[in-house]
């Protein structure tokens, strides 16, 4: 009984460790860059802006973005870039403890969505909200501007959200 604490909080310290602390912007830099291709219509074309909007959780929690295969971390505030493909593109964010995906409101299922829906729309933009799990949400480009300049929006009956299936997240939700 005696080693069961020291196990117990070597495990927690483990676990601890397995999840990344610092995001890719604060690592690798880049703000700027992004901020200069979020800002023009030219740069921005070809690309997907994803921006956390997470402000109930700690400044400390990064969460795993992954779009299209590439995994990168985010934390609240912060916007990634990355570059559309033709055809189908897929995101999803996660939280990671011992190399498992946790605190998705899509467990292992990504949203996908194929460019040849959307032939009118040549830069898509995602903001991450966390309702007791992280929901990944298109937005439509005023949306999106719109919350990066008022993060303390409500989520419900959103005019400019694009993926509509509350459900699947919504069972999950605080709110």
């Amino acid at each position: 009984m005696k080693k069961i604490v020291p196990i117990l909080a070597a495990i927690f310290i483990f676990a601890c460790s397995s999840y990344p602390t610092t995001s890719t912007l604060s690592r690798m830099g880049g703000e700027d860059e992004i901020l200069r291709k979020l800002s023009d219509p030219e740069l921005r074309k070809d690309k997907i802006f994803v921006m956390a909007n997470m402000a109930d959780i700690a400044d400390f929690v990064v969460v795993n973005i992954r779009v299209n295969g590439e995994v990168l971390q985010i934390k609240n505030s912060e916007i990634l870039v990355f570059d559309l493909i033709e055809g189908e593109n897929s995101i999803l964010s996660f939280g990671e403890i011992f190399g498992d995906e946790v605190r998705s409101c899509r467990p292992y299922e990504n949203y996908v969505f194929n460019t040849a829906d959307f032939k009118d729309t040549d830069t898509h933009y995602f903001v991450i909200v966390d309702r007791g799990c992280y929901a990944d949400l298109h937005l439509e480009k005023e949306g999106f501007f719109y919350i990066k300049s008022n993060p303390d929006l409500k989520w419900q009956d959103n005019p400019w959200l694009i993926n509509k299936d509350w459900a699947t997240w919504n069972k999950y939700s605080n709110q």
